[in-house]
């Protein structure tokens, strides 16, 4: 985890970046966000595009992409830095009205960071109450109650809220910076996700599932450009070894399909 800042609010790696230094504390303190009605709220987008799912337990389904900027770590391998800062802002209400005229059964809500901005959650509990499907990409280092409890006062159906939430391991430079707690509230319909690149990525994350238990699913994606076909055999090994972590029923292996099909690069889609 982060240093600690103002009034328990947790300071995000890096905050010397140019980046962390556009966020205000409103922005970056949870316990601090204030609800409003979604009319007039904003939120900066780096960017918005139709395509399928490609990764995760909602692989595969037509999803309406929403990709708010800003970020509090910096991952070695990541692959959409583009979303660190910039981007341009939108009135919540425009966004919401964008995702649901898609047509697409989901949405998903992604970054960078998404819940670094206030208005990320408006837009979330928006387009859920709507009835739109809401993947919610996190990288765990926000905590998700003040999310959860938001979600639970709005008129939305929190079943249609999945939440995928990352553990960073070693190869990324930014492990042990999680919240811990959140993995206590990810439920059986959410999915906690190891990006891995190597053996210690694979080990590390079975000692974090042994000190912090979860009910979400588990899920293991290489770094693109590994050695795929290695990382598949280790997983299998260990996944099969004696009461481990990552037994079949609760971990799966799984690529990032989109990058098979578009590749990597900005807007993997329909813009």
């Amino acid at each position: 985890m982060g240093e600690r800042g103002h009034a328990g609010c947790a300071t995000p790696a890096g905050s010397g970046s140019r980046v962390s230094r556009r966020l205000d504390l409103k922005t970056l303190c949870p316990t601090r966000w204030r609800w409003t009605g979604g009319r007039r709220v904003k939120v900066r987008v780096a960017e918005r595009f139709l395509s399928l799912q490609g990764e995760g337990l909602t692989t595969g389904v037509p999803t309406y992409f929403i990709r708010l900027s800003g970020c509090n770590l910096r991952c070695s391998w990541c692959d959409t830095p583009y979303a660190f800062e910039g981007g341009e802002e939108v009135e919540v209400a425009s966004v919401v009205e964008e995702a649901f005229s898609s047509g697409a059964p989901r949405v998903c809500i992604t970054g960078g960071e998404p819940l670094l901005q206030r208005g990320a959650v408006e837009l979330l509990v928006k387009i859920l109450e709507r009835g739109v499907g809401v993947d919610l990409e996190t990288n765990g280092t926000i905590p998700l109650l003040p999310v959860l409890e938001r979600v639970e006062r709005s008129s939305a159906d929190p079943g249609h809220l999945l939440i995928s939430m990352d553990v960073k391991c070693p190869s990324s430079g930014e492990e042990g910076k999680t919240h811990w707690e959140n993995l206590k509230l990810l439920r059986e319909s959410d999915q906690l996700k190891f990006v891995v690149a190597d053996e210690e990525d694979i080990l590390y994350a079975e000692r974090v599932l042994k000190q912090h238990p979860t009910r979400a699913e588990l899920l293991f994606t290489p770094v693109w450009g590994a050695p795929v076909k290695a990382l598949a055999e280790l997983f299998l090994r260990e996944s099969l070894r004696e009461r481990s972590p990552i037994a079949p029923g609760r971990a799966r292996f799984l690529l990032q399909m989109h990058k098979y099909i578009w590749g990597e690069g900005r807007g993997e889609g329909i813009g």
